[in-house]
């Protein structure tokens, strides 16, 4: 049995990280239970109710810690940086008999102890370079080639990531995995609880649904004047747009959208 370690991705800022990590848990449960153990290590300050999905997992361990918790991150990152290996981490993951280590937007050092594998979710610093300033953009620059040139395996989300991360670090060539991302099946829908939703929220029978969070690369602006164009063809749309409302590269703490914006 392997024994692998992950911590929490996203949370409420996040929370298209925080899903792909409870389905990346979900399916190691489901498909590969006899060979892989999953152990969450969360800090102390985390939520009950960003917690407990995770520990309703079948197989799926969660363990708390101060080590993990947010406070600590910077000085875990430095000591990682300065001395080649986050210590803190090492000992709480080798008390668990960690096997391999999940290593996502993060780095444990160069002499870390566990073999790490690094996900990689996209390169949008590199391609939308304008979206980032110069100490957002070095910060993941630096955080990639950290883990980069310190061996890992790379875990990205898609062929297209892949062909990205080949070409801009092209050490990375021969250590590269795709593993898609996926959602649980859904067998049955009912209708009924779904209109009830949509009623509640004064939808229309037709409407299209906009998931994604305000933040500048999703480009909510284009279907702004995808609007535009159908009402000038005389077509009514409805949108409905359910994302977080804020950009933490932003200055302003919120970014609102309402019908008068339409």
């Amino acid at each position: 049995m392997i024994r692998v370690a992950f911590t929490l991705i996203g949370g409420k800022n996040w929370t298209g990280g925080y899903n792909y990590l409870l389905n990346l848990v979900g399916a190691l449960s489901e498909h590969a239970s006899d060979s892989v153990l999953p152990i969450l290590f969360f800090g102390n300050d985390i939520d009950e109710a960003d917690a407990l999905p995770f520990g309703q997992i079948d197989g799926a361990v969660v363990i708390r810690s101060t080590v993990f918790n947010q406070n600590r991150q910077g000085a875990r990152l430095h000591q990682a940086l300065i001395t080649g290996c986050d210590q803190a981490a090492a000992s709480a993951f080798e008390a668990q008999g960690i096997n391999v280590v999940f290593e996502p937007a993060q780095f444990y050092g160069w002499r870390f102890p566990v073999p790490a594998v690094a996900w990689i979710p996209d390169f949008q610093h590199r391609h939308l370079k304008h979206l980032f300033d110069l100490r957002a953009y070095w910060k993941r620059e630096i955080g990639f080639r950290a883990q980069i040139y310190s061996g890992r395996y790379i875990m990205l989300s898609s062929e297209d990531a892949r062909q990205d991360c080949e070409r801009f670090y092209p050490h990375t060539r021969g250590r590269t995995h795709v593993v898609h991302f996926a959602v649980p099946a859904v067998d049955f829908i009912d209708d009924s609880a779904s209109r009830a939703v949509a009623d509640a929220y004064g939808l229309p029978d037709v409407f299209f649904f906009l998931p994604n969070q305000f933040w500048k690369h999703k480009n909510h602006e284009c279907v702004i004047q995808a609007i535009k164009i159908l009402k000038k063809r005389g077509k009514e749309v409805v949108v409905a747009v359910s994302g977080k409302q804020v950009d933490p590269r932003e200055d302003r703490k919120s970014t609102r959208l309402n019908s008068s914006h339409l």
